[in-house]
């Protein structure tokens, strides 16, 4: 008979731990560049964040996390019909701690502007820390949710890759 906390002992390697590490850290990066820098200056460059921004603006009783988390739970049932419960236990993991880090950040850092008066400066890092971030969770076989729910659908439908 299998011994329960052998199992868990087992699962609980080294490695895993630090992948786990690692992805979390990935979507911690991630979460800062949405919030800090596409947040305040309006940078709508596209996933969830984008269509977040865009919404915000039209709905504004709802705040830009609030849209995020909605859109990520959407997203998440409608890969867990298509695509069945073996789709990515990580991907629902960052999904959800990436909507929870912009929702905390926006209830403990609320910004009503910008950083600073450099547009440009803050695009690049609005466009560099979610793609160091994004890199990070790619390389530990983890998505951030998403879209990425949606090109995970596309190929398994499509010749798409």
């Amino acid at each position: 008979m299998n011994n329960p906390i052998q199992n868990v002992k087992e699962k609980l390697t080294k490695q895993n731990l630090k992948t786990f590490l690692l992805i979390t850290f990935g979507t911690f990066i991630f979460a800062i560049g949405i919030y800090f820098f596409k947040f305040p200056n309006n940078f709508s460059t596209g996933g969830v964040s984008g269509i977040s921004i865009l919404l915000g603006r039209i709905f504004p009783s709802f705040s830009t996390a609030d849209i995020m988390w909605i859109i990520n739970i959407i997203l998440l049932i409608v890969g867990f019909i298509i695509l069945g419960r073996g789709f990515g236990v990580l991907t629902v993991y960052c999904s959800m701690l990436l909507s929870f880090l912009t929702w905390l950040f926006e209830k403990v850092i609320p910004l009503s502007k910008p950083l600073t008066d450099q547009p440009f400066l803050e695009l690049c890092y609005g466009m560099m820390l979610p793609a160091v971030g994004s890199a990070i969770l790619f390389n530990c076989n983890a998505s951030s949710g998403g879209t990425d729910i949606v090109a995970m659908i596309l190929k398994k439908y499509t010749s798409l890759d």
